[in-house]
């Protein structure tokens, strides 16, 4: 679990090996945020009464069974834990050291997700959302931590930890805490998400972030019996990849149709100072527009250009609403209203 082996102590006096262990488990606690496994202590050296005589002394906290907390920031646990599936009771009983009432657990990135894992029972990952935060998943936050444990393991109850089972859990390769390959991890994430938005917005962050790619992901959700949003799933990464050029619009007629509003022309030319003008979808009847935005269109100097261009339409007399293609898979319903309104406002 340690990036490296701490040194030995440098004397045998008393003094010299207090020093030692407690250097020692700084050392040893500092990558996973102030807390460290037993199994680390002993296995660099520190016998099980020093840890003991620590404890005793204030100076270390123990933390249900297997963490040591060093010098990370602590908090009381929560009366109830967190849901999950396929998780058993806790076992611990009123009154065992670090449990019941009055028991300690850390806060915050990365103390608590060891503590998560390290507890949650044996074979236990990190997995879904908190997987992709250890990795460096930025501007999405989630105080829950998603762990996964192997079926038949008998995992831990924990508070603030969602607890999954699976017939097999396959971590991926690497140092420190053991979490599921990414792609498994933002498909995971995906499907436990509480709605299709922000499922998308997962999806959306792992890929422009360069954690990993549509094609990757597309493989995983391939590959794996069965996925929970896997439909969506197909039509959203199609739209992240660009693989269908065509998409938004195509998705935009069928909504209308579906919505009882009017086809539009596939596309209109307008006329502008830098040349043509190109809308997805024109009502010549009511003068009105819908541009459907890909996600190339967040990039770069798209919206500059898409800002320009929208100017000119509203100058020349022809009001468009801008759709982006996401938010036709996400919040169709939403959108087509605005549609609705826009119509109705101009004539219909």
């Amino acid at each position: 679990m340690a990036p490296r082996a701490p040194s030995r102590p440098p004397g045998t006096s008393h003094r010299h090996r207090r020093s030692w262990r407690r250097r020692t488990a700084r050392e040893l606690a500092a990558p996973f945020g102030g807390v460290v496994h037993r199994q680390e202590l002993r296995a660099a050296g520190i016998a099980r009464d020093e840890v003991r005589s620590e404890i005793r002394g204030g100076r270390w906290q123990q933390l249900r069974r297997h963490t040591i907390c060093i010098d990370a920031p602590l908090q009381p646990e929560e009366p109830s834990p967190a849901g999950g599936s396929g998780a058993s009771p806790a076992r611990w009983q009123e009154g065992e050291p670090g449990s019941g009432s009055g028991a300690l657990r850390p806060v915050g990135w990365p103390a608590a997700a060891a503590w998560a894992v390290w507890e949650s029972g044996s074979g236990a990952v990190l997995d879904g959302i908190s997987a992709l935060l250890l990795d460096g998943l930025v501007n999405y936050g989630e105080e829950r931590i998603f762990v996964t444990v192997p079926r038949g393991r008998r995992p831990v109850r924990l508070p603030g930890v969602v607890l999954h089972t699976r017939r097999t859990v396959a971590a991926a390769p690497g140092t420190g805490l053991p979490r599921v390959r990414t792609e498994t991890a933002v498909v995971n994430a995906a499907g436990w998400a509480s709605s299709r938005r922000q499922a998308a917005l997962i999806v959306v962050l792992a890929v422009q972030q360069g954690m990993t790619t549509a094609s990757r992901l597309m493989a995983e959700v391939a590959r794996r019996g069965r996925v929970r949003r896997r439909g969506f799933l197909f039509r959203l990464l199609r739209e992240v990849q660009g693989g269908a050029r065509a998409l938004g619009e195509l998705d935009f007629a069928r909504l209308c149709r579906a919505h009882g509003i009017p086809p539009p022309s596939r596309q209109r030319v307008r006329s502008g100072p830098k040349g043509r003008i190109y809308l997805d979808a024109w009502w010549d009847e009511y003068q009105v527009g819908v541009e459907i935005d890909g996600v190339q269109h967040l990039q770069g100097l798209h919206p500059v250009a898409d800002a320009l261009r929208d100017n000119e339409v509203l100058l020349s007399g022809g009001p468009t609403l801008r759709i982006p293609s996401l938010g036709l898979i996400t919040e169709p319903a939403a959108f087509m209203a605005q549609v609705e309104k826009l119509l109705a406002r101009h004539g219909r």
